[in-house]
């Protein structure tokens, strides 16, 4: 079937070995050339690290600093050697989150709360859209009108910077 966009979303430990890392680029590239073949627009959606009291840290404690980064340049390689665009989740979260805001993005350490859902929403809009997320005027239940502006706000720099 033919899609106008399709999404392409690596599972959030696909980066920790070089095997799991050869096949996220040798897949992801064979799933960016079908949806190229068939008329698509592909994006790559990159997530954010696991928080650092998550308990996976605690079977692979060598992984905790350099995670981030290992997530970063892999989907950076992929996105490059393809020609597609990116939806950065990861790279907006970490910029909230050093901002420390009074909200947790974290529902266990992996899973979002409905303050990193909306963040992902918000970054999913820009990069299909096109368009500022300040449009957008649904705020879901849970977060206060402070909160969206705020997520608001660092996905707008985000895409100012970016677009």
């Amino acid at each position: 079937q033919r899609w106008r966009n399709v999404i392409i979303q690596a599972q959030s430990s696909e980066h920790v070995s070089d095997n799991d890392d050869a096949n996220f680029h040798r897949y992801g590239a064979k799933l960016i050339g079908e949806a190229r073949d068939n008329g698509s627009v592909p994006l790559l959606y990159v997530t954010w690290r696991y928080a650092d009291d998550f308990d996976y840290y605690q079977y692979r404690p060598d992984l905790q600093a350099p995670y981030y980064d290992l997530m970063q340049q892999s989907h950076r390689r992929l996105a490059a050697s393809t020609g597609i665009g990116m939806a950065n989740v990861g790279e907006v979260w970490e910029s909230l989150l050093g901002q420390h805001p009074r909200f947790s993005l974290y529902e266990d350490g992996n899973h979002p709360t409905v303050h990193g859902s909306y963040l992902a929403a918000l970054m999913l809009y820009g990069s299909l859209c096109g368009g500022d997320c300040g449009a957008v005027s649904y705020v879901p239940a849970g977060i206060s009108d402070t909160d969206a502006e705020a997520i608001k706000d660092v996905v707008r720099r985000y895409y100012r910077q970016h677009m």
